[in-house]
């Protein structure tokens, strides 16, 4: 995939900019009365001063002022005819950017694009753009001070408006993308009469105003990086009479922004929210006291059979480059009557036939809301997570709260450094790491004698945390566990009655359900 060009001439948009705003200035004074007929309008001219006379002579051959068989014979025309500037006009003159010195000394940042390519499985990245101050001159030149009078007000009219310094203004400044149109400042700094320069009998009146614009230079590489995590996902929204299903299809239905908002109206709530078997599903208004997401929503389900179930979310995907997907699924709970099964199905969406992907089981709690993060891989169709019954035959009521789904994106994967055989398992070993979260990531093939449980190992000699999970090939297509190594190694220790196709780790960064891992 070409990666975008973002680079732009920086100094050009700063200057239109500046020249539009002066544009103002041509507008307003030849509103006042009388004062097209008196003076020759405002003209904007583009070139130091030094060349003011020059710039001014092609101006007037090009808009016509003056007549002649060519050009060369009407600037010359020009030249005989206005020894003297047609004034007012304006003349505009800028130094070289300089480092501004209000950021001294920023590190080189990175902003992230929204924009994620399905083709490559990445987002675009930016160098943040190199702060400046550049200062421009513009020289006004006239032959009354009234003129010089009405401009000096003009000038300072612009300044001081809501939101900015006395002597600041903003002008909208449009760069590409990712920024799009921002408000850059410009400070005024002074002015001063230079009449003088014209010597003892003066043709006409000079007079310049100073201004430091901030301005960015862009950079012209662009970086394209793996995403660690994607936004949450929601079910789309149903309205009063609706019988479509609750969990659309349709991928772009819905995308949220990490929040899982129900959108049915409270009073069809439990007639349209699907479920199987003899589970109910309603809302409640019971959720944890610590709760930072205002007024969560919260699922009051009961079940009691193994049938018994009722759906969470349904995120149809697409597999990445290996064939696989992986998402994470974080809640928090409160449950009385027995355990609680959190089921993973995969759903083919050309077949509608449904596989088993992945399961926890949920301990009872009564009295506290315990916290669940769980992720699972899946190899076809759609993502849906399910609460189930259990076969224990016991009512059940649970609650469950700050529902998060986010797919997590592969990063540069690390392969293990190296393996040791210990009989009956194989300890796959990762050495010199950072201290901070990683996921291990298993793909199984095949399991053989029943229940294969799985250890991963936050050191590799000596561990002071262990996480077990069982592992089932007709249930499960992989393992994910995330951990943090205690120094700077990482474990996994499989049976050799477990067939794998691939073990790695990946960095895992960012907020997960309002959290920082």
């Amino acid at each position: 995939m070409a990666q975008p060009d973002t680079y732009e001439d920086s100094i050009r948009v700063h200057d239109v900019a500046v020249y539009n705003w002066l544009g103002g200035l041509l507008v307003d004074y030849g509103n006042l009365g009388g004062s097209a007929k008196t003076h020759f309008p405002i003209l904007r001219v583009y070139a130091a001063p030094n060349r003011a006379y020059a710039t001014v002579v092609d101006l007037l051959v090009k808009l016509k002022f003056v007549e002649g068989a060519d050009a060369e014979e009407m600037r010359q025309r020009a030249r005989d005819d206005f020894e003297v500037l047609p004034l007012p006009l304006l003349t505009i003159d800028r130094d070289e950017p300089l480092l501004d010195p209000e950021l001294p000394g920023t590190p080189t940042k990175r902003i992230r694009k929204l924009d994620f390519s399905g083709e490559d499985g990445m987002y675009r990245t930016h160098p943040f753009p190199a702060h400046y101050r550049t200062e421009y001159r513009v020289m006004l030149w006239a032959h009354k001070r009234y003129t010089v009078a009405y401009v000096d007000e003009w000038v300072r009219g612009q300044l001081g408006k809501q939101g900015a310094a006395e002597n600041e203004f903003f002008l909208e400044i449009p760069h590409r993308e990712p920024w799009g149109t921002l408000m850059h400042a410009v400070k005024f700094t002074g002015s001063a009469d230079q009449s003088d320069l014209e010597g003892e009998n003066p043709r006409y009146i000079r007079k310049e105003y100073t201004f430091s614009v901030r301005t960015w230079i862009m950079k012209p590489s662009v970086e394209l990086v793996p995403p660690v995590e994607a936004a949450g996902t929601d079910t789309h929204e149903s309205v009063v009479g609706d019988t479509k299903p609750v969990l659309d299809q349709n991928p772009l239905s819905i995308q949220s922004n990490n929040l899982f908002r129900i959108h049915i109206p409270m009073i069809k709530f439990e007639e349209l929210w699907p479920v199987e078997g003899d589970a109910t599903v309603a809302s409640s208004e019971e959720f944890p006291e610590d709760s930072v997401w205002g007024v969560p929503f919260t699922f009051l389900i009961n079940t009691e059979k193994l049938a018994d179930k009722v759906h969470l979310i349904e995120v149809p995907t697409l597999l990445d480059v290996d064939g696989v997907v992986l998402y994470g699924i974080s809640f928090r709970y409160k449950s009385t009557g027995g355990r609680t099964k959190l089921e993973i199905v995969q759903r083919d969406l050309l077949t509608d036939v449904e596989e088993p992907a992945d399961y926890l089981i949920l301990p009872e709690s009564r009295y506290e809301w315990k916290k669940v993060h769980y992720f699972s891989l899946l190899d076809s169709g759609s993502y849906h997570a399910k609460i189930a019954g259990t076969p224990d035959p016991v009512p059940q009521k649970i609650l469950l709260t700050q529902l998060d789904v986010r797919r997590i994106f592969p990063q540069t994967k690390i392969d293990y450094t190296d393996t040791e055989d210990l009989g009956d398992e194989i300890k796959y070993r990762w050495f010199s790491l950072a201290r901070r979260p990683y996921l291990c990531i298993i793909r199984l093939t095949a399991t053989t004698g029943g229940i294969n449980s799985l250890t991963v190992e936050d050191d590799v000699v000596a561990p002071t945390y262990q996480a077990t999970r069982d592992a089932d090939s007709s249930v499960q297509v992989g393992l994910a566990f995330l951990l943090q190594p205690r120094l700077d190694s990482l474990a996994l220790r499989a049976p050799k009655t477990t067939a794998l196709s691939a073990v790695y780790i990946q960095r895992f960064d960012g907020p997960y359900n309002g959290h920082t891992v």
